[in-house]
């Protein structure tokens, strides 16, 4: 299969959250007329839909007023995933087993001498030691050197929408929810790239250079909540790979589609934080919950 930079930039985006979680191991801006949040009212409760950036750069924040406004009002935060059960023993040992070669195989032994060399340059420019390189899988590999590129001009993990968030629900004491598992984030991630991982790997760092317009253009996109440009940016790329739309972008927003309308019974309110990709498009949250009969009202 060969792999669009676009879609690498546009799925990495969508849900690098759990990959976010490893690597992260004033006064208020004047209010945006729109921001990518929305609302669904119920007889009993409030639900919020806010999109997420898993990066970004220290001169986003502070966020709108509006963010901190329906994280007050929620008792319950949902994220995609609840980044403390990435911390334990178990799913540690799911990472080695699904991010790293068995005994007996390499990367090296996989891919060609000058992809080797180039992704071993590529770590040493990144400055991170080169010594486990041998045993990484090339889907591991491409997303380490995309994330940590990500962070070199200026996108921290840390920063991210969702982990903001996470930390002051915990520090508030508020109920957290994960819509995932880690292990099934895992079993995504380590998707990409199909059949041809070499070719991800090369595709991968040909886009470096771009990835800086291509983070702001996303950005300013999230800023004002322009779906449909988000939908463009985030989701078309995924047009020429149907089964990998499918199985990472579509059903994973029926998935949580179902928890949304649950949430929408409860007596309390619930603020539901997950990549902005999710709400754009046709088959994302926003419209999905539409055709559901439920009026969803920007915040």
């Amino acid at each position: 299969m060969k792999t669009k930079p676009f879609r690498i930039i546009g799925f990495t985006l969508i849900s690098i959250v759990l990959f976010a979680a490893f690597l992260s191991a004033q006064e208020s801006k004047a209010e945006n007329e729109n921001v990518c949040i929305w609302k669904i009212e119920s007889d009993s409760n409030t639900v919020y839909l806010m999109g997420s950036i898993h990066f970004l750069k220290e001169a986003d924040y502070p966020l709108d007023d509006k963010y901190d406004l329906c994280f007050e009002d929620a008792e319950n935060v949902v994220f995609e995933l609840n980044f403390d059960s990435t911390q334990t023993p178990a799913f540690q040992q799911y990472t080695v087993l699904k991010a790293f070669y068995p005994q007996g195989e390499t990367f090296q032994g996989s891919v060609s001498d000058s992809t080797y060399t180039l992704v071993k340059t590529k770590f040493l420019e990144l400055g991170v030691p080169v010594e486990k390189l041998n045993t990484l899988q090339p889907w591991f590999i491409a997303i380490t050197m995309l994330s940590l590129n990500l962070q070199k001009i200026g996108f921290d993990p840390k920063l991210g929408v969702d982990m903001h968030f996470f930390e002051m629900a915990k520090e508030a004491q508020k109920n957290i929810l994960g819509l995932e598992t880690p292990e099934y984030q895992l079993d995504l991630l380590s998707t990409l790239g199909g059949e041809d991982q070499e070719d991800f790997i090369i595709q991968t760092i040909d886009q470096f250079d771009d990835m800086e317009s291509v983070l702001q253009d996303l950005v300013d996109a999230w800023d004002v909540g322009d779906l449909e440009k988000l939908d463009k940016l985030l989701n078309k790329g995924f047009e020429e790979y149907p089964a990998l739309k499918q199985s990472l972008l579509i059903d994973r927003n029926y998935n949580w589609l179902e928890d949304v309308i649950e949430y929408t019974k409860d007596n309390e309110d619930y603020l539901v934080i997950v990549g902005s990709g999710h709400l754009a498009g046709e088959e994302g949250l926003v419209e999905l919950l539409e055709a559901k009969g439920y009026s969803v009202e920007r915040f």
